[in-house]
């Protein structure tokens, strides 16, 4: 996870510097979603040699990667509208919630155990985030930036649930109480994480097409606004961000899958904390 951290800095800070350029941050979050989507192809289906596919794990790949196609929309719209250093921690700060989630719908008998000083170690992780980045400045907008990174926070803290409990058909395999019936022999199935980008970056494509529609309908000025100019700069730093955000999905989820019962309260904290440090 401190690794995963390190690999989401960098991300971040390619997303950054492509908005600082002046580049637009739906191209951005296209290129490095579908970039992402070919490097997992690579780190999973190619690196194992197992092409196989199983479509109960294409549906919850596909189901995952609309929820981070929104969840990264609405952070790279906070990121345009706020202060880099005060969005990166409330969303971290979010981090708290899975473990919570996960307990009440699994609880102990699929390892998930919360004690009180999990409970204070979460509160100190709040508040030393809020206190990393209390010299954050810059407001745009204040009342959309709040209201995205809201959103973010939320739809961020389900779909990390969402890739610790994607961990337990690994874990329990076949279990009834799971929620999907998905057979011991299709749990490791290579194509989730491909799919999950592969959607997320169609999410991208759907609302870059959605958004220029609009543009046109309103009228002949509004054609020459919906024209969008890529550089070049900004295709470089969505592959660059491509290959970190692929290495950051590919550890986290293979976090999920060796921790122990003692370690999953803290995965995506220990994650939260490497991640603001070193942004």
């Amino acid at each position: 996870m401190v690794l995963s951290g390190l690999c989401g800095a960098l991300s971040n800070l390619m997303f950054r510097r492509s908005l600082d350029g002046g580049g637009n941050g739906r191209v951005y979050l296209l290129v490095q979603l579908a970039g992402t989507a070919l490097v997992m192809v690579l780190l999973y289906p190619v690196r194992t040699g197992d092409f196989s596919w199983s479509h109960p794990i294409g549906w919850l790949g596909l189901a995952g990667g609309i929820v981070l196609g929104l969840f990264m929309t609405c952070f790279g719209k906070a990121l345009e509208k706020g202060p880099p250093g005060l969005t990166v921690a409330m969303l971290n700060a979010s981090s708290v919630l899975p473990i919570l989630l996960l307990l009440f719908l699994f609880g102990s008998p699929f390892g998930f155990q919360y004690s009180l000083f999990n409970g204070l170690g979460s509160l100190l992780v709040v508040l030393g985030l809020f206190w990393a980045s209390s010299q954050g400045s810059g407001y745009v907008d204040r009342k959309k930036w709040l209201i995205f990174i809201l959103i973010a926070c939320l739809i961020h803290a389900l779909y990390l649930a969402f890739l610790q409990w994607r961990s337990l058909f690994i874990l329990f395999p076949g279990h009834p109480d799971l929620g999907v019936l998905i057979r011991e022999e299709e749990v490791e199935c290579g194509w989730f994480m491909p799919m999950v980008f592969a959607s997320a970056a169609l999410v991208q494509v759907a609302l870059f097409l959605t958004n220029r529609a609009k543009l046109v309908i309103r009228g002949h000025a509004a054609i020459l606004e919906s024209t969008v100019v890529v550089s070049r700069r900004e295709i470089v730093y969505g592959l660059i961000g491509a290959v970190t955000n692929a290495g950051c999905g590919f550890l986290t989820l293979w976090a999920t899958e060796v921790a122990t019962s003692l370690e999953k309260p803290m995965i995506f904290p220990v994650f939260s904390v490497t991640l603001l440090v070193a942004c």
